[in-house]
């Protein structure tokens, strides 16, 4: 056995310094021991991130484990590593976490309380985290009692093991402990001798400064005589306990029984339980209280066990349980009522739990405490199982959901949908929105559509149900099905918005944007759903990192680069966060939608690259075994003219389709139309029904690449077909889409088309060359880059970053600042020419004026644009801020050479893009996320290292996430840039560096 024993009796302070000698602690002693007060002291000694979480209740599941801890890491700022918990909802966490730790060298230190309560399932958690725990961070373990698993696990590692006779209080401690005009009193001796009567029991030891305090405020005297009777006889908990309510009426004895057995009260509570002035009649007793939160006080775990009453008054539980529920508790009213045996209360706020509190308790918690509901009972309410069911879906658990609604339906008697009681009418609702998403059966709309037309049928089953025939009609994908399912989802999501199921409906509206809204091509109301989700859920990681995949994806198909690119960099954020095995998903789909951005752009390799590594990953990522992504990417690939690897995953797409859509018969025509095979690409076209089973958003693409196919044969209808692809992308709103999703048959067939569709000749003019500075000068033209040189360079990226048009005196005094302005506007003719030669006709010149020409676009207007949009409505806007980052690199002068003229309009930029770090900064504070505030506040220091309120708000912000040696660091490097450059550091930063130096010292004392 690897392990420490502390045998010396070490004051606290040496307590602490020995724990920081083991990856391991292990705390196991008595209610009042002071094992609370240690983990106290370990976390203010710890120097970086931290984390605590308290279990609660009469047992405690893995889900509860997780979501603690991940609201101590939002409340710390640690947005990072929160992420890895938000996304535990559907995996086991640990090896997610420990792939996080093993990544990262800052000591994490992560403390959970009260291990005690642990179910079986979470203690298996436990074995695995202390089986895995990297040496370089630290975990504490504490509670009444160590599971027999945990303690044989604990064998083979390294830890130190404290215990009740290590935890007991020493003279100096109990001095310390006291009240200044206590300890005044007393001498060393007299504290010695208390300390030893309450046997160094930091609880005992508590109360008896309380008595002795209460009797120095009553006269000398009477402290003398408690002081005496203390240090005369060794004294117990319950005796010091009961000697403060000695003087109390039996009343008061029944009101304190009746506190002690809540986990927690607030003024009403304790005025329900029988005292007049609430929570200050218990202060005035002398009780100890511990804050639970906001507005909530506990009894210590040792005074509630002494006081508690034998039987609990089920007038205050109920009361407490209600209470409870006002103030989002939801495990805590179930665990007061199921430890109190009432049967009837539990199942009652089981079935009429509000849909908002679903969100708030975790499946395995719900699951326990349905366990404490007789079968009888579970009979009478079977709503219980459907909300358990919700709760499932929202951990992520979809067998388990659709068992749960199983289990419901199999307790309802079978009269239809004309039964009278609504808890059944619920139940049938739920059973029927399940075997709608599972099958596509016309006979199952029809039953639907009858318990709809049910008046009463409760909102929240309305919703659910609505939900249902909408993505089982939006399914059928034809233009009617998918509008009609497109309103039903939305009004479905209406319904559960007003049932106050904002999770439900933010679901809902996902489902409305991928299944029906996208597939209709609805672009713009597609995005405009997913952003009113994002925006809803901006601080629930989960919901952002499930839809985040698909706005990326539709930013890609309609051509929007740049904020495609900041939602993919998210994405990869996300997987870099949680590690490679811990959020392989978010990576996947970063790499997907990095695939679909190179293959519209012409990169074969990156294509290649990115399809490889989603193919060999093991994540879900379609619910088609697979078969849509490898569909998808057979097109992709075969854009690109990697037909190989396109035939290889069409194959493998065929073997895995599970046949519930035509995306493998598009891609089997896709792959044809590509390789010139006409008699697959049309016996494809035939499955197809010509076209029509496409979904609309791709059914001009099916004409195009038919027109495509002929044309590469010579065959003239090539021509009509291509004039009517033009006109049907037209038709969506998004003429240039063509240009956008398949470039190369856009070009080769645009000149056809422009004989017959005036589309196709306004989608030429619009989706033109397009000029980047923004990330070194160059030019893209037919989907080919070139990057000019020389003069033809300058004259384009003045155009460019001055704005166009400007003077060909401008032009000329840039290019040429101390020639002959004669001499000048013949330089300038040459180099016209030269970039008519190099890139075309992308500068007209009328009269006296440069211009680029119309069609031609400019990375910093798509910059500026994005800046514009960040800042002009009532609320800025982080995704346009991040999507502008996305575009800049504040290389552009140092890639054109540094020419004078560039100087003024970089630093136009560079104060732009600092503007953006500063704005997504701020909102990252706002929501929580301060890694992703600390991460930009960097990015933008390596810009402008001397901006000297970036490194206080980046310090303030790492001392808030208990990082104080980062945070002290960081200022120092700031005043020694600031320094070398001649600036006088300011009296803000000398302060909070003082502050964060004296923080540490004190820091260090105590470790």
């Amino acid at each position: 056995m690897v392990v420490t024993w502390i045998t010396d009796l070490p004051a606290r302070v040496r307590l602490v310094e020995r724990s920081a000698a083991r990856p391991i602690v292990v705390i196991e002693a008595q209610s009042g021991a002071g094992k609370s007060t240690l983990l106290a002291d370990l976390d203010r000694a710890h120097d970086g991130p931290a984390a605590q979480a308290t279990l609660t209740g009469r047992v405690a599941g893995r889900g509860q484990l997780r979501r603690r801890l991940h609201t101590s890491l939002r409340m710390n700022g640690l947005s990072d590593l929160s992420t890895v918990l938000d996304q535990g909802g559907t995996t086991d966490p640990v090896p997610t976490l420990l792939r996080w730790l093993s990544d990262h060298d800052e000591t994490l230190q992560v403390a959970i309380d009260d291990i005690h309560l642990a179910n079986d399932d979470l203690v298996s958690l436990l074995v695995d985290l202390i089986e895995g725990w990297p040496t370089t961070h630290r975990l504490i373990l504490s509670g009444r009692r160590l599971p027999d698993a945990l303690r044989t696990a604990l064998a083979t590692v390294p830890h130190i093991a404290i215990g009740p006779r290590e935890l007991r209080l020493i003279p100096d401690e109990t001095r310390r402990s006291l009240a200044a005009p206590v300890s005044a009193r007393l001498d060393d001796d007299e504290v010695a001798l208390l300390t030893d009567r309450c046997d160094g029991w930091a609880a005992a030891i508590a109360l008896a400064a309380i008595g002795l305090e209460r009797a120095l405020k009553t006269s000398s005297g009477a402290f003398t005589r408690r002081l005496r009777h203390l240090t005369a006889q060794p004294a117990t908990f319950p005796e010091l306990l009961g000697s403060l309510l000695t003087d109390a009426s039996p009343n008061v004895r029944a009101a304190v029984r009746r506190v002690a057995s809540l986990p927690m009260f607030d003024d009403d509570l304790v005025t329900a339980a029988g005292f007049d002035r609430g929570i200050d009649a218990i202060a005035d007793l002398g009780l100890p209280l511990e804050p639970a939160r906001d507005g909530f006080w506990a009894l210590p775990n040792a005074v509630r066990d002494a006081l508690a009453a034998d039987q609990p008054d089920e007038y205050i539980l109920r009361r407490a349980a209600d209470r409870y529920i006002d103030v989002g508790e939801v495990g805590a009213a179930l665990d007061v009522l199921g430890a109190a045996g009432l049967e009837q209360d539990l199942a009652k706020l089981l079935a009429d739990l509000p849909p908002i509190h679903t969100a708030q308790i975790d499946s395995a918690e719900h699951a326990a405490a349905i366990g404490g509901v007789p079968p009888d009972l579970l009979a009478e309410h079977p709503r219980i199982l459907i909300h358990l069911a919700d709760t499932y879906v929202l951990d992520g658990h979809l067998e388990e959901y659709r068992a749960a609604i199983g289990r419901a339906r199999a307790l309802v008697p079978d009269h239809g949908p004309d039964t009278p009681d609504l808890g059944a009418l619920e139940v049938l609702a739920a059973d029927c929105s399940v075997r709608l998403v599972a099958s596509d059966d016309d006979l199952l709309i029809a039953e639907a559509e009858a318990l709809l037309a049910r008046p009463d049928l409760p909102p929240m089953a309305r919703g659910r149900l609505l939900g249902g025939v909408g993505r089982a009609t939006a399914g059928r994908r034809t233009t009617q099905a998918l509008r009609t399912g497109a309103r039903q989802l939305e009004q479905a999501a209406q319904l559960l918005d007003h049932a106050e199921a904002p999770t439900h409906a933010m679901a809902s509206r996902v489902i409305a944007a991928t299944v029906a809204a996208w597939p209709l091509g609805r672009y713009d109301a597609a995005l405009e759903q997913l952003d009113r989700v994002l925006h809803a859920g901006r601080n629930n990681q989960r919901i952002r990192v499930a839809t985040l995949p698909y706005r990326a994806f539709i930013l890609i198909e309609v051509g929007r680069y740049a904020e495609a690119h900041a939602a993919l960099a998210e994405l990869r954020q996300t997987a870099n966060t949680i590690g490679a095995i811990g959020n392989e998903r978010s990576a996947a789909f970063a790499r997907w939608g990095a695939a679909k951005l190179a293959s519209q752009q012409g990169d074969a390799d990156a294509t290649w690259a990115a399809c490889r590594a989603v193919e060999r990953s093991d994540a879900t990522v379609d619910t088609g075994h697979g078969a849509f992504f490898r569909a998808d990417a057979a097109q992709l690939l075969a854009r690109v003219g990697r037909m190989d690897d396109a035939e290889r995953l069409l194959a493998d797409a065929r073997d895995r389709d599970p046949g519930t859509t035509p995306l493998v018969a598009t891609a089997a025509f896709v792959v044809a139309a590509y390789a010139g095979d006409r008699a697959l690409a049309e016996a494809a076209l035939d499955d197809l029904d010509g076209g029509l089973a496409v979904e609309p958003r791709d059914r001009w693409r099916v004409t195009l690449l038919h027109a495509y196919l002929l044309h590469g044969l010579g065959d003239d209808r090539a021509q009509p077909l291509a004039a009517a692809a033009f006109e049907e992308a037209a038709q969506l709103g998004y003429p240039d889409l063509p240009f956008v999703r398949e470039p190369e048959a856009a070009r080769t067939l645009q000149p056809l088309a422009a004989r017959s569709s005036s589309s196709a000749r306004d989608a030429a003019a619009t989706h033109g060359p397009r000029v980047t500075v923004l990330d070194g000068l160059a030019v893209v033209l037919d989907g080919q880059t070139v990057e000019p040189t020389g003069r033809p360079a300058e004259l384009l990226g003045f155009l460019a970053l001055h704005g166009s048009p400007c003077t060909a005196e401008q032009a000329i005094e840039a290019l040429w600042p101390d020639g002959d302005r004669t001499r000048g506007r013949e330089r300038l003719r040459t180099v016209l020419r030269r970039v008519r030669r190099d890139v075309g006709d992308l500068i007209e010149r009328h009269e006296e004026q440069l211009r680029f020409r119309d069609g031609v676009t400019v990375d910093v207007d798509d910059f500026l644009e994005l800046v514009r949009q960040a800042g002009s409505g009532p609320v800025t806007d982080e995704d346009a801020a991040a999507a502008a980052l996305g575009l800049y690199s504040g290389e552009s002068a140092s890639l054109l050479g540094l020419p004078s003229w560039v100087e003024e309009p970089c630093h136009h930029l560079d104060r732009q893009a600092m503007a953006m770090h500063d704005l997504v900064a701020e909102a990252a504070e706002r929501d929580g996320r301060l890694d992703d505030a600390i991460r930009t506040l960097f990015d933008a220091l390596r810009l402008d290292p001397i901006a000297e309120d970036r490194y206080l708000v980046a310090a303030r912000l790492l001392a808030e996430q208990g990082r104080r040696s980062r945070a002290l660091q960081l200022l120092e490097d700031g005043a020694r840039i600031l320094e070398e450059e001649g600036l006088t550091v300011s009296d803000d930063l000398v302060r909070l560096r003082g502050y964060l130096e004296r923080t540490n010292t004190a820091a260090s004392r105590a470790s």
